[in-house]
């Protein structure tokens, strides 16, 4: 141990990390049984994404984390003055931090599935300095759902930012837990011709979904089921991509409705299309948040912990200081400044209260992914769900 660790500092790096990943080898085993998980959450899915998160803009890999802006928040609040629309801000659960903390940074690396709007509170938590204030230096990485938790286990990321597939390993007994839930319900819309006033005016009509059995295909059998229609025989499903690739069709009038989700949706609504259901009033599923691995949980709560309070500090932010978190909107996916005020009120309908899911939602998603990864339905939430880091990270806010 001793001569490793020497090794280590000759060649510049820190022997506590020469330790971390000699702890970490051994979920290098683990590899196999989270791709087999991960084939399951994809059967679970038709191979859809989490679509009805609504990815905005390139998903490319997004910067890496940096430290807290200086002062933190002063970066942003200069962009937020010069966004469209900007207006005093009301009083804030949540204020940006005002001084930098005394305490070194800890790095933690988040891999999320895709440069979304569901997606801005961790970067917002950069911006306007929540991650420093926790003690936090946060990278965040664009990573696919499965590689992502994979890579986690591995020791390779703290957090997955992939918490629906984070359900199905647990399931299949991978060692993760939901830890956060931001958005418990998909972000997504049907949205049709200007012609059409309600579901009922779809009989005889095409829909565009991704493909056969994704998520979006299935939602919409729900919901057109509960408007008395028969998505067999009275409408025609129409395979068109992802969400982004059937807002051209629509508005050309190539088809009847479409599934689409941010900022689809409120392009779709300014060019006059009719909004015909919102997906989430009526489904509750994790849809966006943090995964992190028992290990983590157990060994380095800490860390985990704070980095859980940042992301709700964030959340808390983005709902109470509209202008500060357009402008983070605007600069992480690029959106045209007259997409911003549809686009951040379409993400305060996903935000969940307090980061967790009730006990009826956490046990209807597990019924529902329970047969794919060959698991109990009635599997206990807390082989799955952990969300004492985020009830400690509330308590601990509401301290005197």
């Amino acid at each position: 141990m001793r001569r490793r660790q020497q090794r280590a500092r000759r060649a510049g790096r820190d022997p506590r990390d020469e330790r971390r990943q000699a702890s970490a080898r051994p979920a290098a085993r683990l590899v196999g049984l989270v791709a087999l998980a991960l084939a399951l959450a994809a059967c679970a899915t038709g191979g859809a994404g989490r679509a009805a998160s609504g990815a905005a803009g390139s998903s490319a890999s997004a910067a890496s984390g940096a430290a807290a802006p200086t002062p933190p928040g002063a970066a942003l609040a200069a962009a937020a003055a010069a966004a469209p629309g900007a207006a005093p801000q009301p009083a804030a659960a949540a204020a940006a931090p005002t001084a930098a903390p005394a305490q070194p940074l800890r790095r933690v690396r988040i891999a999320i599935p895709a440069l979304a709007a569901t997606a801005i509170q961790y970067y917002l938590a950069q911006d306007a300095g929540f991650f420093a204030q926790h003690g936090v230096d946060a990278e965040i990485q664009v990573v696919s759902a499965a590689l992502g938790i994979k890579a986690l286990i591995a020791g390779d990321f703290e957090f997955s930012g992939a918490v629906g597939t984070s359900v199905s390993a647990a399931l299949a007994d991978v060692p993760v837990r939901a830890v956060v839930i931001n958005v418990d319900r998909p972000l997504s819309w049907l949205y049709g011709q200007p012609s059409l006033k309600s579901l009922a005016d779809l009989k005889g009509k095409t829909i565009a979904v991704s493909a056969p059995g994704a998520l979006d295909d299935a939602n919409s059998r729900v919901v057109l089921r509960a408007a008395g229609i028969d998505a067999d025989a009275d409408v025609v499903f129409l395979n068109i991509g992802t969400p982004d690739q059937r807002v051209a069709p629509l508005l050309a009038g190539a088809v009847d409705a479409a599934v689409l989700a941010l900022p689809g949706n409120v392009l779709a609504r300014q060019a006059g299309m009719t909004e015909l259901a919102f997906y989430g009033d009526r489904f509750r599923a994790p849809f966006a948040g943090l995964a992190t691995s028992t290990q983590i949980i157990q060994e380095r709560r800490d860390l985990a912990r704070s980095t859980v309070a940042a992301v709700l500090d964030a959340v808390d932010y983005f709902n109470t200081h509209p202008a500060e978190a357009k402008a983070s909107l605007q600069k992480v996916l690029s959106l045209e400044p007259a997409l911003l005020d549809g686009v951040y009120e379409a993400v305060k309908l996903g935000w969940t209260a307090d980061g967790t899911m009730d006990d009826e939602a956490m046990r209807d998603n597990i019924r529902a992914l329970a047969p794919a990864a060959g698991a109990d339905p009635n599997t206990d939430p807390s082989a799955v769900f952990d969300f004492s880091l985020a009830r400690e990270a509330r308590a601990e806010r509401q301290r005197p």
